[in-house]
């Protein structure tokens, strides 16, 4: 009997599906990591996509670097040692370097993880974490062509050299991640983020559109505005190892990296499924119910109009968002989701209830995790108690020649449906 396993935070969630006349696919694109990660990203220093050089600006005193949260899978011990040797050796003082934990609208790192992240890394480096609420942190810039208010990270903007890190993988609605995105959104104040994020749902705004969405549009003026210097990007396999690595200017490094990021998540089906049993990847990325929800957005790519979409996403930390609770406390229905949402308007947090509930009206949506049944149906989501039992209680809702598409890295993965169908 076939059985599947699933990434489910540190451990896995196995599924037996052993049944005639059903159409079982597996998609699960794989390319090899590099063997030396260390010297891969040494390697896209010296070979930038764009002929740019950390020598080109030797004689600066300070650089600021922005770095993603515990929330992306970004191979920091293996990034940043590089950058800061790379920095000391156009005459950077290594005090003189600080590491911003690019942290948007989450909740702040706390001092202890600051601490963890410094021993880590073995540097004797600054290492702050990024507070959107805090407007003696932030510096105004002015606006977008969209008329988003720009306002960044006050040591970011101070310092003399200013650099992002980041994955390049698809991006729920902002089509990519990488390039300006981690200092962009992840350093900006709160009002930045909120006018951005407002855009969601305008045509353009979706998984692996780049150039003609405008919400990613809109972060790239942002991070112009910013004078972004240098992006170091990575592209990593499903268990976070370095495939490729991209080094730049971030708006040529995002442009490179995508081309390899297309060629390797996007999927050829022939039609929906009738069943999409999906993970977010594991830890971090199903870390809470707010990260594990772009999995969702993904594995509805692959489903057909009305099926059902089984969900391994622990979510140790709850929801995920005090504003997505609190959206969520009088709330029994999508259609109470939606009339609420055009009575409030955008709001960061608000937009994750929206979402989900968007989803749960086209779509039957099963959860397995460790959050309570109650808090999961409160949620607008149904629980289960394993992926298998999950499946069995979902059997008897499957015709008897299903098709069933299985994503365990489904956030890695862009479904592109042929045009002429099963």
């Amino acid at each position: 009997m076939p059985v599947y396993p699933f990434p489910y935070g540190r451990s896995v969630q196995n599924v037996s599906i052993d049944l005639p006349h059903v159409d079982v696919y597996v998609a699960h694109p794989t390319y090899p990591p590099v063997t030396d990660a260390t010297g891969e990203i040494q390697r896209c220093i010296a070979e930038s996509v764009d002929g740019s050089t950390f020598e080109q600006f030797r004689g600066i005193q300070t650089a600021a670097i922005a770095i993603n949260d515990k929330t992306r899978p970004t191979p920091l011990k293996t990034i940043i040692p590089v950058i800061v040797g790379q920095l000391r050796e156009i005459g950077v003082r290594q005090e003189n370097i600080t590491l911003l934990i690019a942290v948007g609208t989450h909740t702040p790192a706390t001092q202890d993880e600051i601490d963890l992240l410094k021993a880590d890394l073995g540097l004797s480096v600054q290492i702050y974490s990024h507070d959107c609420e805090l407007t003696e942190q932030l510096i105004y810039l002015g606006e977008t062509s969209r008329k988003t208010p720009i306002s960044m990270n006050r040591r970011f903007m101070e310092a003399d050299l200013r650099i992002v890190t980041g994955n390049i993988e698809p991006h729920h609605f902002m089509g990519y991640s990488g390039g300006v995105k981690t200092a962009s959104i992840g350093l900006a104040g709160r009002a930045t983020i909120r006018a951005n994020h407002a855009m969601l749902g305008m045509p353009g705004t979706e998984i692996g559109v780049l150039d003609e969405n405008p919400m990613r549009q809109d972060i790239e003026e942002i991070g112009k505005a910013a004078g972004i210097d240098l992006a170091l990007n990575t592209i990593l396999t499903d268990d976070l190892q370095i495939i490729r690595a991209f080094f730049g200017r971030p708006e040529n490094v995002i442009q490179s990296g995508v081309a390899l990021s297309q060629a390797m998540c996007a999927v050829d089906i022939p039609c929906g499924y009738d069943l999409v049993i999906a993970s977010a990847g594991g830890y971090p990325k199903d870390i809470n119910l707010y990260q594990a929800q772009k999995a969702i957005s993904h594995a509805a790519r692959f489903a057909r109009p009305g099926g059902i979409i089984l969900l391994a996403a622990v979510c140790s930390e709850g929801p995920g968002s005090a504003k997505f609770e609190q959206f969520m406390q009088d709330i029994d229905s999508p259609q109470q989701v939606f009339q609420k949402f055009n009575q409030t308007g955008f709001e960061i947090g608000f937009h994750k209830a929206f979402q989900i509930a968007k989803q749960v009206s086209e779509y039957r949506i099963i959860l397995v995790s460790e959050m309570t049944d109650a808090l999961t149906r409160h949620l607008m989501l149904e629980p289960a108690d394993s992926l298998q039992k999950g499946f069995e209680q979902i059997f008897p809702a499957l015709p008897k020649d299903a098709k069933i598409a299985l994503l365990p890295y489904a956030t890695h993965l862009i479904a592109r449906i042929s045009p002429y169908g099963c």
